[in-house]
């Protein structure tokens, strides 16, 4: 048997972005406003394009992407010098912004050209762009960097979207002019605000089908899921977990619990859970993984209230 160990530190990244400054979008005087949010006060204003709609932040916080409505193109902010470095020309009418998690890759959704452009985040080109239904406004990416869910305001549908291979693979029916979508940090369900029905529907993303509609109050626009909780929120500091992989028969996977306020994990294969074990159970054997395929393995860790830990993941490759 071939055996290959790997230690993932489990830990909560934050960029200086996310933890010291707030990007604000403003439409009507084609800036950006750059809040400190240790002062609250606002420290630069950058000109963009015009009128500005949505802004993304990168992974890593060092660049904020915005989204110009009216001149057709994203404006790359250096969060550094707060100054504009590069300007890509996209579709159409750009509503929504989206970055895959490893920052990559830039999503834009371009309302009035139906489709999405993909913008490579090193060279700053538009390297796809991906036909979609009337009217694509918001969208979101699942956790794992695999599928993009775009709501198609004019259609009343949202497409499902695999950004491996830049192709819509499902379209789902919802509520009408679906303008928003936002994605659970486990990567289950997909959260859409129907703006004409006065609801949210909830996708389940195994299935792709709408598994509940929630009644909410009059034209909901935007929305957004709490995010997992670090392991240090729980207590103590969790260091490291150590995946032991067996891949001549089943993928036997092991992981140190060093935090005392764990009720259990979640384990996951390619986004589906697989497994919910108690706290003191601190390995798993696998033996319905095929082992000539590519899977990728994450475990969360919960507490009694229910809060979910943030994931560690590794993958694993065939023979």
């Amino acid at each position: 048997m071939f055996c290959r160990y790997l230690t993932i530190v489990l830990s909560l990244p934050l960029g200086v972005l996310f933890s010291e400054s707030a990007y604000v979008a403003n439409s009507s005087s084609n800036t950006v406003s750059v809040i400190d949010t240790l002062s609250n006060t606002v420290t630069a204003t950058v000109t963009v394009g015009a009128s500005p709609f949505d802004v993304a932040i990168a992974p890593d916080g060092t660049k904020a992407y915005v989204a110009n409505r009216v001149s057709n193109n994203v404006s790359i902010i250096d969060a550094l010098s707060n100054t504009v470095t590069a300007t890509v020309t996209v579709g159409n009418g750009p509503w929504s912004l989206a970055i895959t998690p490893d920052g990559t890759r830039v999503y834009v959704t371009n309302f009035s050209n139906d489709n999405m452009s993909v913008i490579d985040a090193l060279s700053n080109t538009v390297t796809a762009t991906v036909t979609l239904g009337d009217g694509p406004a918001g969208l979101a990416i699942t956790p794992d960097g695999t599928m993009a869910y775009v709501a198609n305001f004019n259609d009343n549908n949202v497409s499902v979207v695999n950004i491996l291979s830049n192709t819509v693979t499902a379209t789902v029916a919802v509520g009408s002019f679906p303008r928003e979508v936002a994605i659970t940090p486990d990567g289950t369900k997909a959260y859409v605000t129907n703006n004409g029905t006065n609801n949210v529907s909830v996708i389940d993303i195994s299935s792709n089908t709408v598994t509940a509609t929630v009644t909410v109050g009059s034209a909901p626009f935007g929305l957004a899921t709490t995010p997992l909780l670090p392991p240090s929120a729980f207590s103590g500091e969790q260091e490291k977990n150590d995946f032991v992989v067996v891949s001549e028969y089943f993928n036997e996977l092991h992981w140190q619990g060093s935090l005392s306020s764990i009720a259990g994990y979640f384990l996951r294969r390619n986004g589906t859970l697989i497994a919910t074990l108690d706290s003191d159970i601190l390995s798993y054997e696998d033996h319905n993984r095929n082992p000539s395929k590519r899977d990728t393995y994450s475990l969360s860790a919960f507490n009694s209230a229910g809060s979910k830990s943030m994931s560690v993941t590794t993958v694993v490759g065939g023979n």
